[in-house]
């Protein structure tokens, strides 16, 4: 019998093929069965594990917190223990072994062990109870230097003492013998002089013999009187005195007469002449313009046009306008209430009438102005800067008014005398700040100059556009927009800003030449000190 076996091939499954579809809810595909379920197990005994083991873990680090707290109390009473042991131990600053053994024993540092001794060799000289003497000073001074100098000279003079030295000599200018006959003293004290003078020329001497004794003494001297250098130069200065008296009365004028002259000419002009002094506006006919800045407190001398660029020209510019910590320190009521009427309720910011309204809403001024401050201290900040900007203002009507006057008179050119005038304009920009800057080109525009003279007309002679405020700083370095192109070479040369000195002097009179000649202590000085070499704090003036 043949048996056969039929081998076929078994099927293969996957688990998704007897998955069904789930359906889709909001949370997804959880039951909402389970879900309940699970959150509910969560909110109450999920919970409750999770509030145990956070109380766990903060009585745990209260019980750290409160053993590294009893840590660093017993770590500052072992300092304040160290410091204390250290004051007692050394009283004013100085340590004292005595009291220092004391007070290791009595806080137990003295264990039963002996202190280690010290090693063979030579004791220390100094220590904390003999401490070491200081230095002399070695100092490169003068007192340093004085006191090696005093040092050096006793030590010197302890070693003449020592080896016998003196430094006494007895003076052989006088000697007194004892009583002899005339001619044997004479002889004797001669010879006896001489041997000590160790001189082997002969020796004058004038003896006088009396009963008593025998005096030698040196021939007296003629004294010669010394040449006077101080009378001398007196008397050359009386002595030009009087040749000048006799020129202005009429006299031929010598050579050395010409040579007195000029000497007390040239002290006169240096004591009466006056070099390069100010310009005042109108001086020699100069034209003027009209306009007056020198009090910024006169609105007298301030024309209309002028005053009504400021909202509260003349008002208080007391700072601080308002103190909140110390209302005291702030402009008065009063004030503060002008500066509201001048600065917000004028007719053209707000009604005039709405100020009686404000003030009773807000109860006072100060109160208006803590809510208000923007609009009122800006005004107010103008009229303080005003004040420094007035005699700037001033400064460049007197300086257009005499560039002009020098073109006039043909001492410079129409070109030259611009060029002067905008540097001028350009240093005086320079010092202000941002908001004068303003306060300045507000007013000078305003203003009416002479023809090609005003801010505006220099701006556009050199090219700039007048629009754009420059700020003439010192970092923008050269203002080339101040000066047309073909002039900057001359204004970096600085040729241009060049003038001539002006001297005004004319000279004196004869019978005012002497006048000033007989007080003039200045030549009478250098006289006295071109003759005698005399300094000037040895001159009684």
């Amino acid at each position: 019998m043949q048996l056969r076996f039929l081998v076929t091939k078994t099927p293969t499954f996957s688990v998704s093929d007897f998955q069904m579809p789930a359906f889709q809810y909001t949370w997804g595909v959880e039951r909402p069965r389970e879900k309940l379920q699970r959150h509910t197990v969560n909110a109450t005994v999920g919970a409750e594990v999770a509030r145990a083991e956070a109380k766990r873990e903060l009585e745990e680090a209260r019980l750290r917190y409160e053993a590294r707290l009893a840590q660093i109390d017993q770590d500052v009473g072992s300092e304040q223990m160290q410091i204390e042991i250290v004051q007692l131990s050394a009283p004013g600053g100085r340590y004292r072994r005595d009291i220092a053994q004391t007070v290791a024993a009595r806080f137990g540092l003295l264990g039963g062990e002996p202190l280690p001794k010290r090693g063979p060799g030579r004791p220390r000289k100094y220590g904390p109870d003999d401490p070491r003497p200081r230095r002399p000073s070695r100092a490169k001074t003068r007192a340093g230097r004085l006191r090696a100098k005093v040092a050096q000279f006793a030590t010197a003079a302890a070693v003449a003492v020592v080896m016998g030295a003196s430094t006494v000599t007895a003076s052989p200018a006088r000697s007194v013998a004892p009583q002899a006959a005339p001619a044997v003293g004479r002889a004797l004290l001669v010879d006896t002089i001489a041997a000590k003078q160790d001189v082997a020329a002969a020796v004058d001497l004038v003896v006088t013999v009396s009963d008593e004794a025998i005096v030698a003494a040196a021939p007296a001297v003629p004294e010669t009187p010394a040449f006077d250098l101080r009378a001398a130069a007196e008397r050359l200065n009386a002595y030009r005195l009087n040749a000048l008296r006799e020129f202005a009365s009429g006299a031929e004028v010598t050579i050395d007469g010409e040579i007195i002259l000029s000497a007390y000419l040239q002290s006169h002009r240096r004591a009466r002449h006056v070099c390069a002094s100010d310009w005042v506006r109108g001086q020699d006919g100069a034209k003027r313009h009209d306009y007056d800045f020198t009090d910024p407190a006169d609105a007298e001398k301030v024309r209309p046009e002028i005053r009504a660029l400021f909202k509260g020209f003349g008002l208080s510019r007391h700072q601080p306008s308002h103190d909140a910590k110390d209302p005291s320190r702030g402009m008065a009521e009063e004030d503060l209430q002008l500066w509201m009427k001048a600065a917000i309720f004028n007719g053209v910011d707000c009604p005039i009438g709405d100020f009686d309204v404000y003030l009773h809403r807000y109860g006072s001024a100060k109160a208006y102005y803590r809510f208000d401050w923007e609009g009122l201290e800006p005004a107010i900040q103008e009229e303080r800067d005003r004040f420094s900007v007035w005699p700037l203002i001033e400064h460049r009507l007197a300086f257009v008014e005499r560039r002009f006057d020098e073109v006039e008179r043909g001492v410079t050119d129409l070109v030259t005398a611009k060029v002067r005038v905008m540097d001028d304009e350009v240093r005086t920009i320079g010092r202000l700040t941002a908001t004068k800057q303003a306060i300045y080109r507000k007013v000078v525009d305003a203003m009416t100059w002479f023809e090609g003279f005003s801010r505006l007309d220099l701006l556009a002679w050199a090219g700039d556009d007048p629009k754009h405020d420059r700020k003439c700083r010192i970092f923008q370095r050269f203002p080339g927009w101040a000066f047309p192109k073909e002039l900057h070479p001359a204004v970096h040369d600085g040729r241009i800003f060049e003038e001539e000195a002006r001297f005004e002097y004319a000279g004196p009179k004869p019978d005012e030449l002497v006048a000033f000649a007989e007080k003039d202590d200045q030549g009478r000085i250098e006289n006295l000190r071109n003759l005698s070499k005399l300094d000037f704090a040895e001159i009684e003036t």
